[in-house]
This record gives C-alpha cells, structure tokens and sequence, in this order.
C-alpha cells in the first residue's frame, strides 16, 4: 500500500505469470508471424507499418505518483527510458 501526498492511498499488487500466459502469448506471436507471412506473401512489393501513438503523459499519473512516494523517479518521455527507469527502480527495505 502506498500512502500518497498523506492522504491518497493506492494499492499495487504484484501479478505472477501462469504457465497459460505464457501459452497465450505464444499463440499471439503465432498468429502475427502468420498474418504477416500472409501480408508479405501477397503484396511483397508493398511495406506495410504499424505505429502506436504515444500514450498521454495522464497514463503514467498513478505511477508517478507511487514513485515519487518511495523517492523514485520514473522517466516516462520513450517506451526505452520508462524501462530504463523501470529497471533501476530499487527501494531498500
């Protein structure tokens, strides 16, 4: 439980894989490498891309909000530095 500004409180709770998550997973990855099999197969000449936009900087709120609470500091500016920042997140205790 985090306590935030004294008197938001949220809860973060830790979510361990399943053997059938990772069974999902591999059939989503199957199903893209098919689907862009098929894509290529039949308009070789063409690219085709797929860009996700940016998230707005209010998904990362809560986030930002239990990190500051343990004196952490989460960069949220690209998907590389908010895994970065992810990563080096330590709290002693």
């Amino acid at each position: 439980m985090f306590t935030l500004y004294r008197s938001v409180q949220i809860q973060i709770t830790l979510l361990f894989p399943r053997e059938t998550n990772s069974m999902v997973e591999e059939f989503m990855l199957l199903a893209n490498i098919s689907v862009a099999q098929k894509i290529y197969d039949e308009f070789s000449e063409c690219a085709l891309l797929r860009k996700h936009p940016a998230p707005p900087p209010s998904n990362y709120d809560i986030l930002n909000k239990a990190a500051k609470s343990k004196d952490l500091v989460i960069h949220t500016d690209s998907a590389k530095a908010l895994a970065d920042s992810l990563d080096a997140a330590q709290v002693d205790g």
